[in-house]
């Protein structure tokens, strides 16, 4: 069954109404989850959900509550903390509003997945009736058979019946083909598991090379990220451990969901090959038990800690295991049974007592000399030498900011938050960097415990308990209490810059630009004042607030103060500069789009974006004057190296919008001169074909004219753009099949497609007929059927040149 043949009819109803962008996101969602993107599904999913609420429509919230659960389950491995929300899920899908609805289904294994995040072992029997009880409503046609039986696979494996949990699958495999289905890369990485879990690491590495020669499903991230994780596995299980050890990717590429099987394959070549047991990847482990403790993957920490205290203890390590061991007891109850944690507890902990204490090699009060003159490396080893000197001295502030340093390089967040809480308790009066730090290293999901910390030094150190509530505020957006504090404190503490800062980018991100910009005159007062003190580090952000505020007199003097060449007065700064690159978000998405600097933070963009998108063409924009990436140190690199700027915020809209074209490509002197007679009449022309597009030569002989594939417009590869943010132009003559390098089949033409930006004033039948006027003499035409139809003549000849040459 197609079970998405619904959402192909609802999408296509979408944009027959108008509504693209609610359209875009089922599929757009769907393909980022296939590329592990965790941060754009996050910033897209309230929007879906809230477009499905509006249109009234309970499968589509069926389907895009489903996709949260891929999001939190797979990719975040969340465990306990999603149940609540995968049992309601379940029961809306399953109510009377979403009677017939196909991804219904799919909810089923999200109960069985949040259960094998829980504890895959402890609920191995529940997951496979319910993955049996979906089946057996379903035939191996729809697409759900493949996810249920993996998930029955699965728990079978975790029950140890490997052998059963492979021949099932391969049965499911069988039946799905009998209804019409193929095999896929994914089928062979489930295989590849269950060898795994056989032992049968030879033939795991076959099946693994027949994956990884198959052409489909190479395009997403997902498929390609579990083939190196098995690979890595399956080279260091048969000994070949510097190839598993280079093969494995590094661990800040790796999303929660993937951390155990990245841990796997490392702790093995790590207990082989003790080079690669270092503090780093104790760090890793320290991570991963973590993230699992927060989402409550009980069952994944007994079997990481595991890994994570053998290792630690072949190290030498005192503290890791203690710490590894800590988090193992305190979930130790939320199994749904020991089956045998219990045990592996008791036997690890007396393996890690068994650990002799590392000696310090200077008196206790003299360590945190002897490491920063060392320049001391190894923070695990640092870390046991550190908490033996604080017990002979527990308040020894330097001691106590040291141990923290390396508990957070461990990633220990936790423990450094409870070893600097402790330290305020019993030093209240004394604690004000304790505070600080404790502020810096609590999560931004964990505001009460700010407060708490706020409500137990209020008497003690009133003005730390406003700046631990300005934190609250300032990372809840909340500008009205932001601005509260943040002048509490400042009555208390006139002096300090720290406060105006963080008042000053809350105002920035109400739009506040009034408020920011004099708060960041008075840091750059404040700093001008301090001996050393760098005002024009600071001088650069006010520039930014000014200028949001177009208050030109501010920017220019400023300027001035800067020493750049500028004159006073109050008029706007317009000094066409270099071209830059400017990022910005907009519908869930990240987008990059060239623009002409024109001002210490300004610049007007100067490309076009597709029809149907947001135009931001001719934008007045204010950037951050930090640039996001460093000039390249190659000569060569640098002279197109065109810098990057975030955007800030719009001082004015173009109004500016684009229609496309698509067709003959007529040579490079004839599109010099076509491109020049537009430009000249205002109209932005932006390539976006690249050097080797083509179309169909429909004079070609028949045999000629099937050879090659023409490129969709809407796919083909975007053509790179040199610093003025044009083309680098379309290389070859007319019909021209020699053409050297130009990558154009026989029976084909060299083709070209663009867009055309003009204001939005621009009369579209003035637009019409300057194109036919400058295209009329080439020797094949151009199509433009969204411009025609909007100057409101017929579109009948550009579809008729569309179909002609397969544009």
């Amino acid at each position: 069954m197609d079970i998405w043949g619904w959402v192909e009819k609802l999408t296509e109803e979408l944009e027959e109404s108008g509504q693209d962008r609610v359209a875009s996101l089922f599929y757009r969602i769907v393909d980022l989850i296939c590329d592990n993107e965790i941060a754009q599904v996050e910033a897209l999913l309230p929007e879906a959900l809230a477009a499905a609420k509006a249109m009234e429509n309970p499968w589509a919230e069926v389907f895009f509550r489903h996709q949260e659960m891929r999001l939190r389950l797979g990719l975040r491995g969340e465990g306990e903390s999603a149940l609540p929300s995968v049992v309601d899920l379940l029961e809306f899908a399953h109510s009377d509003a979403c009677e017939g609805c196909p991804q219904a289904v799919c909810t089923t294994q999200d109960i069985s997945s949040c259960y094998a995040n829980m504890d895959a072992l402890g609920w191995a029997e529940e997951r496979k009736a319910v993955c049996m009880e979906g089946m057996n409503k379903i035939d191996p046609s729809w697409a759900c058979f493949n996810c249920l039986s993996i998930e029955y696979s699965d728990a079978l494996a975790d029950q140890g019946k490997h052998e059963e949990a492979l021949a099932f699958y391969e049965d499911s495999l069988k039946k799905r083909k009998e209804h019409g289905d193929e095999e896929y890369v994914y089928d062979y990485h489930v295989r590849v598991d269950r060898l795994i879990r056989m032992r049968r690491f030879a033939d795991a590495l076959a099946v693994l090379d027949q994956a990884d020669a198959m052409d489909g499903n190479k395009y997403r991230a997902d498929l390609r990220m579990d083939s190196s994780l098995l690979r890595s596995r399956v080279l260091a299980e048969l000994g070949r451990y510097e190839e598993a050890w280079d093969i494995l990717p590094n661990w800040s590429e790796i999303i929660p969901g993937d951390y155990r099987r990245w841990l796997d394959a490392a702790s093995l070549v790590a207990m082989a090959v003790p080079e690669h047991n270092s503090w780093g990847l104790g760090s890793a482990f320290q991570q991963a038990l973590e993230q699992f403790s927060a989402v409550g993957a009980h069952r994944r920490i007994m079997q990481t800690g595991e890994q994570a205290v053998r290792l630690a203890i072949a190290r030498g390590s005192v503290s890791s295991p203690r710490r590894a061991l800590a988090i193992m007891r305190r979930h130790l109850d939320k199994l749904r049974e020991p089956l045998g944690a219990d045990l592996l507890i008791e036997e690890l902990e007396r393996a890690a007592a068994a650990v002799p204490a590392l000696a310090l090699p200077v008196a206790a009060d003299k360590l945190v000399e002897h490491i920063r003159e060392s320049d001391h490396s190894n923070a695990e080893e640092g870390l046991d030498w550190l908490f033996t000197a604080m017990e002979e001295l527990p308040d020894d502030s330097e001691l106590l900011f040291m141990t923290c340093s390396a508990l957070s390089a461990m990633r220990a967040g936790e423990e450094v938050r409870e070893l600097l809480w402790s330290y305020i308790r019993r030093n209240p009066l004394e604690s004000e960097k304790a505070v600080d730090e404790f502020i810096r290293y609590t999560p931004h999901d964990k505001p009460e415990e700010l407060e708490a910390l706020a409500v137990y030094i209020e008497d003690h150190l009133p003005h730390m308990a406003d700046w631990s509530r300005l934190y609250i505020a300032y990372r809840a957006n909340n500008l009205e209490d932001v601005a509260e504090h943040a002048a509490r404190f400042l009555e208390k503490m006139p002096e300090k810059i720290g406060a105006r800062l963080i008042w000053a980018n809350a105002a920035m991100a109400n739009k506040d630009f009034a408020t920011a910009a004099r708060l960041r005159a008075e840091v750059v007062e404040l700093e001008a004042g301090r001996e050393g003190g760098d005002p024009n580090y600071y001088r650069w952000d006010l520039l930014v607030s000014a200028t949001c505020m177009r208050d030109w007199k501010l920017v220019r003097d400023t300027c001035i103060a800067m020493d750049f060449d500028v004159e006073p007065g109050d008029e706007p700064i317009d000094d066409p500069g270099q071209y830059v690159r400017i990022r910005y978000q907009e519908d869930g998405d990240w987008h990059t789009a060239y623009a002409r600097r024109n001002g210490p933070v300004t610049a007007r963009i100067t490309t076009c974006n597709w029809p149907r998108q947001i135009q931001r063409l001719n934008d007045w924009v204010v950037f951050d004057p930090a640039p996001l990436e460093s000039e390249p140190e190659n000569e060569e690199e640098r002279q197109h190296f065109c810098t990057p700027y975030y955007l800030e915020h719009i001082l004015e809209k173009g109004n500016c919008v684009s229609y496309f074209a698509d067709g003959f490509f007529p040579g490079d002197e004839e599109w010099k001169r076509f491109a020049e007679a537009l430009e000249g009449r205002g109209v932005v022309v932006d390539i976006r074909s690249n050097d080797d597009y083509s179309i169909v030569d429909p004079d070609a002989p028949e045999e000629e004219e099937t050879a090659g594939t023409a490129a969709s417009a809407p796919e083909a590869p975007e053509r790179e753009r040199d610093a003025a943010g044009g083309d680098e132009g379309a290389e070859g003559d007319e019909g021209d099949e020699g053409d050297e390098g130009s990558g154009i089949p026989a029976g084909r033409l060299p083709g070209i497609y663009f867009l055309l930006g003009v204001p939005a004033s621009f009369s579209p039948t003035e637009l019409d007929a300057i194109l036919s006027e400058e295209t009329k003499a080439w020797a094949h035409p151009l199509a433009w059927a969204a411009l025609a139809e909007a100057a409101g003549k017929p579109v009948e000849r550009h579809k008729a040149i569309m179909e002609k040459y397969d544009l």
